[in-house]
């Protein structure tokens, strides 16, 4: 089975561009999909809104504060299996260059700070990095390009 390509919040962005009017042939185009898609995307997607925070069984993770502003947020947490380490591992291995890349650069005053460098830094990770797993080889996009800031 082919893997998408996009994950399940810019699928939900898109299903939102098209219920506040946005024409879906126009979308489909647009971002590179066909209707085909876009209708399996509404089927399983529609009505979404709710994103989920994967977290491992940690003490921060379980404390009613964090549970509260999750609840308040709009977020909904999934933690991983007990006995899972290898997803614990994986979460790791993404957490650590994400705080030393992202997060520990700059004070974020709020969500909506982070979420612009986080989207080009994802873009960076998953996609012009080597991959071990590809031989060292990367892994392009053509229909992603980053744009040059000067900070």
């Amino acid at each position: 089975m082919k893997k998408s390509r996009f994950t399940e919040t810019p699928i939900v962005a898109i299903l939102k561009e098209a219920d506040a009017g946005g024409g879906v042939k126009e979308l489909c185009r647009l971002h590179g999909i066909s209707e085909a898609t876009f209708y399996n995307w509404k089927a399983r997607y529609g009505g979404m809104s709710a994103q989920r925070l994967h977290v491992d069984n940690g003490p921060e993770f379980l404390s009613a504060a964090f549970v509260a502003w999750a609840d308040s947020a709009g977020l909904a947490i999934q933690s991983i299996p007990k006995g899972e380490p290898n997803q614990n591992a994986y979460m790791e291995r993404f957490n650590r260059p994400y705080r030393a890349e992202v997060l520990n650069l700059s004070l974020f005053r709020n969500l909506a700070e982070v979420r612009e460098p986080t989207h080009w830094w994802r873009i960076d990770y998953k996609e012009r990095r080597p991959h071990d797993a590809l031989g060292g080889v990367r892994q392009p996009s053509a229909s992603t390009t980053m744009p040059k800031v000067l900070v």
